[in-house]
């Protein structure tokens, strides 16, 4: 039985269109690609590439010199984060581990959290967790080699000001990383993917499990707490991009109820918030460029594909 979330989707796209793309990593025998992620400068891009065979995985580069050159980065590993000034990789290779992209040297820094979700604005702190798919994270601190004890959420991003905006326990609350202080903002909220527009004081969250409202992204005031929806949708993902203009989702879609559903790439802007399917056939994992004019995304069959809008 489809939806009415996905009955909402289907009313409120007045066209279909799936948009030429460049492709950057074609699928070939035996390897898939996912989940790119791109560089805070804009010049490369890392995904990773999935072994058919035993399901082995290693981390890809593509660099953009003239045209996007493409090269094997480390084997066994995933879950690639840039450092935010791009000479650095951080992954999943049997425990957390940095690359520094000039020397191509690379060690472990966290055994027991292997997977990277986010780097801190200044570079010292790298939100990690012991498994990707439980509500909570750990903050590492690059520094001083150690995790913080704070309780922070895998669904977290982090603030121009140093400072973390978590989803943790039910509650949206702001992590102070220097002082181990937490402050509530909302509490009894399951937020995801949350967003803050720069120099905004309010955050962009979508909530799927007990939402208000109904599933959906939502505007919560940093100061009050107080919730506004802003568009129904049903999601897998969520994506906004960097200059907070656009957001993009991966969600399924079918033509009819005979049709089997496939997932698409959606993409929507933020002043009106309709949105339409840019890209059907979508994989697992998209990425907007630093200026917001393309955004790399995984399709269905294990390639990787730039869309310039």
């Amino acid at each position: 039985m489809r939806s009415t979330a996905l009955i909402c989707i289907l009313v409120l796209l007045s066209a279909l269109s799936a948009a030429a793309a460049t492709v950057l990593m074609q699928a070939s025998p035996g390897v898939a690609y996912t989940n790119p992620v791109w560089s805070p400068n804009g010049r490369s891009i890392a995904y990773v590439g999935v072994s058919e065979a035993d399901q082995s995985r290693s981390v890809y580069l593509a660099t953009l010199a003239g045209v996007w050159k493409t090269k094997p980065l480390v084997q066994g590993a995933d879950y690639p984060v840039w450092s935010p000034d791009s000479t650095r990789l951080a992954f999943n290779k049997g425990g957390l581990s940095v690359m520094d992209l000039a020397s191509g040297k690379s060690g472990v820094k966290n055994a027991v959290k292997p997977y990277p979700l986010g780097w801190s604005p200044n570079g010292r702190y790298i939100l990690c967790s012991s498994n990707p798919q439980e509500e909570l994270a750990a903050m590492m601190d690059t520094k001083v080699g150690k995790t913080l004890q704070t309780a922070v959420g895998v669904e977290s991003v982090w603030m121009a000001d140093g400072k973390l905006l978590t989803s943790v326990g039910g509650d949206l609350q702001i992590v102070d990383p220097a002082t181990g202080k937490s402050s509530v903002v909302a509490s009894g909220i399951n937020a995801k993917r949350p967003f803050i527009p720069k120099k905004a004081s309010y955050a962009w969250v979508w909530i799927a499990e007990n939402a208000p409202r109904g599933e959906g992204i939502y505007r919560v005031d940093l100061k009050t707490g107080n919730l506004e929806k802003q568009i129904a949708m049903h999601a897998k993902s969520l994506y906004f991009s960097p200059d907070g203009t656009q957001f993009a989702f991966l969600a399924d879609w079918a033509l009819d109820a005979q049709t089997e559903t496939q997932t698409c790439l959606y993409l929507g802007s933020t002043r009106n918030w309709e949105f339409k399917i840019a890209a059907k056939g979508a994989g697992e994992g998209a990425s907007w460029s630093p200026d917001s004019k393309s955004i790399a995304y995984a399709t269905a069959e294990g390639s990787i594909n730039i869309l310039k809008l």
